[in-house]
């Protein structure tokens, strides 16, 4: 998932390079989509409300990728200021 955008995967794996390619972008589009409509209040909970705390669930150990990747997201302003006022739990 971390092809950028015009990166030439196809000619390194001529078969399905392309596809492959399109696929991982349409899920990042996807991503991001979420992201926005969850930060901009666009997307609620249940009963309304926004959503303000967010529970990652892994089983055996697979919550460290995303711990890690939080961690390293507080040094940053963009990424500080889109959580602030939400909680990240593991």
């Amino acid at each position: 998932l971390r092809m950028p955008r015009g990166y030439d995967y196809a000619s390194r794996n001529p078969e399905d390079g392309a596809r492959l390619l399109k696929q991982v972008h349409e899920v990042r589009d996807r991503v991001a989509s979420f992201a926005h409509s969850v930060r901009s209040g666009e997307r609620r909970g249940a009963t309304g409300k926004f959503l303000r705390n967010v529970l990652c669930i892994g089983i055996g150990g697979s919550q460290l990728g995303p711990e890690f990747a939080a961690e390293a997201l507080r040094a940053d302003p963009a990424a500080a200021s889109a959580a602030r006022g939400r909680t990240l739990r593991f």
